[in-house]
């Protein structure tokens, strides 16, 4: 009998169809796992679950109610709790106690009145010991899950608590300030605010983001536990497809919107088109491609770009774990990897934009200065970030003339190999750039790029948002770059098969490691591979 039923879910965004006619169900005592790639939808349907998003047709229905026509607070009374992926809100409350943070996921404001309180009436002081007690109960049951976790923190010598040795839970410093955790302690402590409500379904969003290896093995123990403990249903978005796997009764697989697959995750991860999504599919390259690309790092030549155990952190959350990699000139080489994996992170250190921890990154054999973008743009580096990071308030020439302002290249040399590549910009020039289609503006990012003629060029996900017949155009000309400029291209894309299809080389990624190297057909026939990266067996 399903718990949680949803029947053909749709929404729009900004006339982008995010979700379109998903179907699922979570049984009672369920783990489901939403699995896809980049911009699939799979935190969308969570959020219109939670009644953060309405969506624009559909149905969804848990235990008999109708979830549409409750606010996000009904929706939690009727026994539905949630954990999110971005874990940024603590910094809005550092001092706040780990105990009080627990009790907010059992506060009621009918309950909590001004006046009672301010006149410590025994109501207010008995709704504020329950509340204690039953986030005490929840803080035990992780101390008591602690067991479970192999090999114990202690052993590692690993501290949880940043800047303190030792191995104490949440138990041990309820009245410490939440600031004080490591990052792993605080995707615990957002579980336990989701339980303290007694749920009967959980809905969590990305919960092993931004944790070590380790812990993410840790984390998928704990979650068994509570499936076992509370009787708890659940909902499960999670990048990391291994962990996913072991944990999940049932996974559901969504691309662009759509439930593309489902089953038990035996069947799921056998499912070719489950396999063409993460790894591409081994039909499509053109024939005599695959020979070429076989010995294309067989030559003797030097790496364009080379980068040496490269460690990132945001904050205590490590992004990236002693990558190691090479880039050579006149090649594509695509990274790809599950959610959270690190790929977009790899870019952004290379550019600049973020400062690794440690290691040494090196072009054209001299050392890169870490976390300086400017240097890497006169270098001859270029960075096309995710979401068009275009100037929309500048006009399309305005925005292509930053593209030279940092090299020797002329604003005339630079236009005349724009329009080359993207002709319909011409046609714009004096036009705003928020006033472009998703495309242009798409056209326009790339466009400002490769005004300086760059040796390398960094795309993050150039083809997400755009009609498929624009995607297609696009990967034409990413190609035609390569040929024609013999400048290296780093391309992150969520369309993994065409992605395969188009590149020289292919690294993947998982947890922020660097797992697998070799050309498209190199991984399709890797068994390895394919276990460490989606979890097969």
């Amino acid at each position: 009998m399903s718990e949680l039923k949803v029947r053909s879910l749709s929404i729009d965004f900004g006339g982008v169809r995010a979700l379109n006619d998903v179907s699922l169900d979570v049984p009672k005592g369920a783990f489901v796992g939403l699995m896809g790639p980049n911009g699939a939808g799979k935190t969308t349907v969570i959020n219109c679950i939670s009644r953060i998003y309405k969506p624009v047709a559909g149905q969804i229905e848990f235990g008999g109610e109708n979830v549409l026509s409750l606010s996000s607070d009904q929706v939690k009374q009727i026994g539905i709790s949630r954990t999110f992926q971005d874990l940024n809100f603590y910094n809005l409350m550092p001092s706040m106690s780990v105990l009080d943070y627990v009790m907010l996921g059992q506060f009621d404001p009918k309950k909590n009145r001004f006046l009672p309180n301010g006149l410590q009436l025994r109501s207010a002081k008995n709704y504020e010991r329950d509340l204690k007690r039953n986030a005490r109960k929840i803080l035990d049951f992780f101390r008591q899950a602690r067991e479970f976790l192999e090999p114990p923190q202690a052993e590692r010598n690993y501290p949880i608590l940043m800047g303190r040795g030792g191995a104490p839970d949440l138990l041990d410093v309820e009245r410490s300030p939440i600031q004080i955790l490591s990052f792993a302690w605080r995707r615990r402590l957002d579980l336990a605010r989701a339980l303290i409500s007694n749920p009967k379904l959980l809905l969590l969003d990305e919960p092993a983001q931004g944790l070590p290896p380790f812990e993410i093995d840790n984390l998928g123990k704990i979650l068994k536990l509570i499936q076992k403990e509370f009787g708890v249903s659940a909902l499960i978005v999670e990048h990391n497809v291994d962990t996913l796997m072991k944990i999940s009764d049932h996974i559901v697989v969504m691309s662009s919107g759509e439930v593309i697959a489902k089953g038990l995750p035996d069947e799921v991860s056998k499912n070719q088109q489950v396999v063409d999504i993460y790894l591409g599919s081994g039909s499509t390259s053109k024939p005599g491609n695959e020979s070429r690309k076989s010995n294309v790092r067989s030559r003797d030549v030097q790496p364009v770009l080379e980068l040496k155990n490269i460690d990132m952190f945001y904050g205590s959350a490590q992004a990236l774990f002693s990558v190691s990699l090479k880039i050579f000139p006149n090649e594509i080489s695509s990274v790809l990897g599950t959610n959270g994996s690190g790929k977009s992170s790899l870019l952004k250190a290379i550019s600049g934009l973020e400062k690794p921890a440690f290691g040494e990154i090196v072009l054209d054999g001299e050392p890169l200065p870490l976390g300086w973008p400017e240097a890497a743009v006169a270098r001859g580096l270029q960075y096309v970030p995710q979401g068009r990071m275009i100037f929309p308030e500048l006009t399309v020439l305005e925005n292509l003339r930053i593209g030279v302002l940092s090299t020797k290249v002329s604003l005339k040399e630079g236009l005349e190999k724009v329009f080359h590549y993207f002709p319909t910009l011409k046609t714009h020039l004096k036009s705003q750039a928020a006033s472009l289609s998703g495309g242009l503006q798409q056209m326009l990012a790339i466009g400002q790029a490769i005004m300086g003629s760059p040796e390398v060029l960094l795309l993050d996900e150039p083809s997400l948002g755009l009609a498929p017949q624009l995607i297609e155009s696009l990967f034409e000309v990413i190609q035609n770059i390569k040929n024609d400029e013999k400048c290296a291209i780093v391309l992150v894309e969520q369309n993994a098969k065409k992605a395969i299809e188009m590149s020289d080389y292919i690294f993947i990624f998982n947890s922020g490691m660097l797992i697998a190297e070799g050309t498209g057909a190199q991984l399709r026939g890797d068994d390895e591979t394919l276990k460490k990266y989606l979890g097969f067996h």
